[in-house]
């Protein structure tokens, strides 16, 4: 039995539930596992949906009883968005009770998920990050002084975030030093620590999902794909017959988003599906911004475009086969995410 697992901290939660329930669909339709959708929730039972049936999981025993008949999921596939599943909470309960999951372990996710952490480690084996500064609340500078080092450090524009937030949530961009203290104040809301960070402008962002779903354990990537274009906020950056919207876009280039990926990929010792959000600036060497190792996989995902956009033979436009390959991979990769985890 395929767990699905949904649900999110922010308003989101519903959609989770649906693109969930899509997914078990499409997983039981593939003949080859049967999948339910377990909803977590925050601050009530969780519950375990399968069909048109629902019940509360037991979560001391993670199982539910439908139908008469107990149901227990035996590998998880994560479809929570924001922080939910991105702090790592999740990944260390499936952990604690030796079920296998998808994507990178609890420690590992927990890691990326601080951002100021992330970039750091990044610029230490010399990828392009941006500029960075990062203050606990109790010890953020008087205005003059935070402007200052700012000013000296990154610079205007510049970004204000919460360090461990997702989404964009809680994240202002900050112009002048005038609207400063409302952009910290926002982010405060969503964590102690406040991150800051230049702004990398005037140029197009691309987004480069990379995985070692492979038969040798070498990385591949999906379609590098072009984030903010209205026609499905999607757009392949392709070579082929595919159209490409982007400007003077080469070989080189795509080689150079797909090489910084898969870089931060082993660096940030991530496992299955892991998206990189990054910045092209007149064609310049990228920049790194975002990395999620929890990428959405689900209907209208970038993730499913990426897969139906057929550049990977196997997975082209076949949504249960890449749903049962991930789960295949969660299984296989579960032993070793365990066992590197009890050596960090």
């Amino acid at each position: 039995m395929v767990g699905v697992v949904v649900g999110s901290n922010e308003d989101e939660h519903d959609q989770s539930l649906k693109d969930g329930i899509q997914i078990a669909e499409l997983i039981n339709s593939s003949g080859k596992f049967d999948a339910c959708v377990v909803e977590v929730l925050t601050d009530q039972p969780w519950k375990m949906h399968f069909g048109s049936e629902c019940a509360d999981v037991d979560k001391m025993l993670f199982r539910a009883k439908i139908e008469g008949k107990t149901m227990k999921p035996e590998v998880i596939l994560l479809q929570t968005r924001g922080k939910l599943g991105e702090s790592g909470e999740l990944q260390s309960f499936f952990d604690r009770e030796g079920i296998p999951f998808s994507n990178s372990g609890a420690i590992q996710t927990r890691n990326v998920n601080n951002k100021y952490d992330t970039i750091n480690e990044l610029r230490g084996i010399g990828l392009p990050v941006p500029r960075s500064l990062l203050y606990k609340s109790f010890d953020i500078p008087k205005h003059e002084e935070l402007v200052e080092r700012i000013e000296k450090r990154i610079g205007f524009p510049c970004y204000v975030k919460p360090n461990t937030g997702s989404r964009g949530v809680g994240i202002t961009k900050v112009n002048t030093s005038d609207d400063l203290q409302t952009a910290i104040k926002t982010a405060q809301i969503y964590d102690d620590d406040v991150f800051f960070e230049s702004a990398v402008e005037n140029g197009f962002e691309v987004t480069c999902t990379i995985h070692d779903i492979t038969s040798d354990d070498m990385l591949e990537s999906l379609a590098v794909t072009q984030l903010g274009v209205k026609s499905e906020n999607i757009t392949e950056i392709t070579n082929g017959d595919a159209p490409v919207p982007i400007p003077n876009p080469n070989d080189e280039l795509i080689n150079e988003v797909i090489k910084i990926s898969k870089l931060a990929y082993r660096c940030l010792k991530l496992t299955g599906l892991a998206s990189f959000d990054l910045i092209i600036q007149n064609n310049e060497l990228p920049v790194l911004l975002e990395t999620n190792p929890v990428p959405l996989i689900g209907p209208n995902s970038i993730v499913e475009k990426q897969i139906q956009s057929g550049l990977s033979l196997s997975w082209q436009r076949n949504m249960p086969k890449f749903y049962d390959i991930l789960v295949d991979h969660a299984i296989y990769t579960f032993p070793f995410i365990r066992l590197g985890n009890q050596h960090v």
